[in-house]
């Protein structure tokens, strides 16, 4: 009774082989990624549960974390995790000692935990110690550590849940540092609190419990926090920064301080992101380019050496999108193909972990072709199974890994034609296979 099981699986197959991304986001030392196809994946340090695969392993390569449908968008702080799943509910997982996750305790949870049970969340920034979010209806939220007052409540408390910072119901989006917050409104004014040193924007070095407006401009988009300095985007292409500057992190050519946003370069930016001391940015000509701390060849250019102006990274110009992390750093290419530097040996990079990448270097291949050429190529029955998985192939293979839908992995072994899934508990799973040439595919199999 052999049948190709192949026809049932070309509907639900998620293959890495061809290594096509769309959203891509970076937290201390792990990473999440989202396919072109809508699958979700993880990798990078999991010391506290952050990665949310329900096991406090860490990965050094890609592992699927959620199938297509579940999630819109994360925010990856320096050790916990925030998630929007599109039915509007807000979860979250990893450290939880400042109550950063929202759900009431400060124990660290290895998988997502549902925060209250409101639908209607539609914005979530993470950094080290508090949590932010806006809802569908303008107001603003604050939870975590807030001994500098970055939670805006007007307080120095700490809160392990959900509090609404003031009335307004004009708040469109959020920025996030490590001890300080931002948040723009609907009219395109600039909000700080917490921390301040400088990093706030508001000319003083006064830390603030509560919103303070940040000039009277009306045309800010996007704000960044990092550790004691922030960046912005202006909606007319223009890129703003503030704070302490001891790594050339504001762009301006020196390491001097500034306590108000100040401009750099000109206006032709279309991307920036910032998190910790390094800057990346791309240009509407699709360049790349970097500048700040270089410790682990974090900016890309080749070098250790900081920079204190914007400084060209490749000559290509089809990039789209970037990410920072802690010490290393993502970007899209147009085509889909993500591309990844700085330190590795915590796994973020998604690349099985060894020697710092000194420049942007292609995480395997975006080739939907080969993809749809290699998913002819295995065959599994029975599927459903109940106890032995029997599998066909013409191409080369080395290793099988089965996964839970949680992530987490169940089983591996060099590759055999028959696996014995006896063990396993009824539900679903993805089997990876590994070959030669980085062929890597995953197959969907239904356990009874």
């Amino acid at each position: 009774m052999k049948k190709l099981a192949l026809v049932l699986f070309l509907l639900n197959i998620v293959s890495v082989y061809s290594q096509c991304w769309s959203t891509i986001y970076s937290g201390g030392a792990h990473t999440y990624g989202v396919k072109t196809d809508g699958t979700v994946w993880v990798t990078g340090q999991n010391t506290y549960g952050q990665l949310g695969i329900g096991t406090n392993t860490s990965q050094s390569e890609f592992s699927l974390f959620s199938n297509t449908g579940v999630w819109s968008n994360f925010s990856l702080g320096s050790y916990h995790t925030l998630g929007l799943k599109t039915d509007g509910t807000l979860w979250a997982w990893g450290t939880n000692p400042a109550g950063q996750l929202g759900d009431g305790t400060n124990i660290n949870k290895n998988s997502p935990v549902q925060v209250g049970t409101a639908n209607d969340w539609v914005e979530i920034k993470a950094f080290v110690s508090h949590s932010l979010a806006l809802k569908s209806n303008g107001t603003l939220w604050a939870w975590g550590g807030n001994g500098s007052g970055q939670l805006g409540d007007g307080t120095t408390i700490g809160k392990n849940v959900p509090v609404q910072i003031g009335s307004d119901t004009d708040w469109s989006k959020l920025g996030i540092g490590q001890l300080h917050s931002f948040a723009i409104k609907t009219n395109g004014t600039l909000w700080a609190w917490g921390q301040n040193g400088g990093k706030l924007g508001d000319g003083t070095t006064v830390n603030r419990t509560s919103p303070v407006a940040i000039g009277t401009d009306t045309n800010w988009d996007k704000v960044y926090g990092g550790i004691n300095s922030s960046v912005a985007l202006k909606t007319d292409g223009t890129i703003w920064s503030w704070g302490n500057n001891s790594y050339g992190e504001l762009g301006t050519g020196n390491t001097t301080p500034i306590y108000s946003p100040t401009q750099i370069g000109n206006s032709n930016w279309l991307d920036i992101n910032y998190t910790y001391h390094h800057v990346l940015a791309v240009k509407t000509d699709g360049t790349l380019w970097a500048w700040g701390y270089n410790n682990s060849s974090r900016l890309g250019d080749g070098t250790t050496i900081n920079r204190n102006i914007p400084t060209s990274i490749s000559n290509e110009n089809n990039w789209i999108k970037v990410s920072t992390g802690g010490s290393y750093s993502l970007a899209l290419k147009s085509n889909n193909s993500l591309h990844v530097w700085g330190i590795a040996n915590d796994g973020m990079l998604g690349n099985g972990g060894g020697i710092d990448i000194t420049v942007p270097t292609a995480l395997g291949t975006c080739t939907l072709a080969n993809e749809n050429f290699i998913k002819t190529q295995i065959t599994i029955y029975p599927n459903p199974t109940k106890n032995t998985l029997n599998i066909t192939t013409t191409i080369p293979l080395q290793k099988t890994i089965i996964y839970n839908l949680l992530g987490a992995k169940v089983y591996e072994q060099a590759f055999n034609d028959s696996v014995d899934v006896s063990s396993l508990s009824s539900g679903v799973y993805i089997v990876k296979f590994y070959g030669e040439d980085n062929v890597v595919l995953f197959e969907k199999i239904v356990k009874e």
